[in-house]
């Protein structure tokens, strides 16, 4: 495995802004820091990881690149190997969203100073988005790849922008059509940009409730379930609401071309 050979990291490492010093959380064997340095994309990088196995990865990885003096390899859980100040960039990916959330809510002190936060959960990223908008972080760009037959998303935050004597806000989540709650779950700016991976996606999506919600319905005890029942009929509802505003934008873009 290595940055070159991965869509999904390589989609990663593009969102990650030139010059800045960054920190990968859960960075298994470092091969994200070792590619943002090597490339000068980062002039310093500092590699966090929990497990024993890949630590030992990392250093060798980093080691044999030759990039000891300018990538940190550091044990630890979540922001714990950071301080305040340190860092202009975090990248957390590969772990579901509700531990991503976790890890910036458990240590938000330590997010002082940084600039951007580059997020790629790979279940439940509207936890992550939700997470964001409420904290006073702005989404920026957010991508979506498909890579040896699974779907990814990630996004890019920035510290949001304040009106005057308000709150902060996100113009993304600005929409026409859709509310607040439909953009947390399919991405405000995903949404935007549409394509053939979003619809399959979504479309996967509304397939595995409606058979969620069939098996529901069938249970002997439907008390036990009717929260979960209800929630799934909201997002079905919301996911078609989705696919039907997207595919209409993209047939009328497509019959305004020349």
């Amino acid at each position: 495995m290595s940055v070159e050979n991965s869509i999904r990291l390589q989609t990663i490492a593009q969102l990650v802004p030139s010059g800045y010093r960054i920190a990968d959380i859960g960075s298994d064997h470092a091969y994200l820091p070792t590619y943002l340095v090597r490339e000068g994309i980062a002039p310093v990088a500092i590699a966090g990881e929990l497990n024993e196995g890949p630590l030992q990865m990392a250093h060798r990885h980093v080691d044999e690149a030759g990039l000891s003096q300018e990538i940190a390899i550091r044990q630890g859980d979540g922001l714990s190997v950071l301080t305040p100040g340190e860092v202009d960039a975090i990248v957390i990916a590969g772990m579901g969203g509700t531990l991503i959330t976790s890890i910036l809510q458990n240590d938000e002190a330590r997010l002082a100073g940084v600039q951007c936060l580059i997020l790629q959960p790979n279940v439940a990223a509207q936890s992550v988005r939700r997470w964001l908008y409420s904290h006073g972080w702005q989404l920026v760009a957010e991508r979506i790849v498909k890579e040896d037959g699974k779907i990814y998303e990630m996004m890019a935050a920035e510290p949001a922008q304040r009106k005057e004597n308000q709150e902060p806000w996100d113009p993304a989540y600005d929409h026409p059509q859709l509310s607040q709650e439909h953009l947390f779950l399919v991405g405000p700016l995903l949404v935007r940009q549409g394509g053939a991976i979003f619809h399959e996606k979504w479309q996967g999506e509304l397939h595995k409730r409606e058979q969620a919600l069939e098996s529901m319905m069938k249970a002997k005890e439907q008390e036990q379930v009717m929260e979960q029942l209800r929630r799934f009929q909201d997002e079905i509802t919301i996911i078609k609401e989705v696919l039907q505003c997207t595919y209409g934008e993209k047939q009328s873009s497509n019959g305004s071309r020349n």
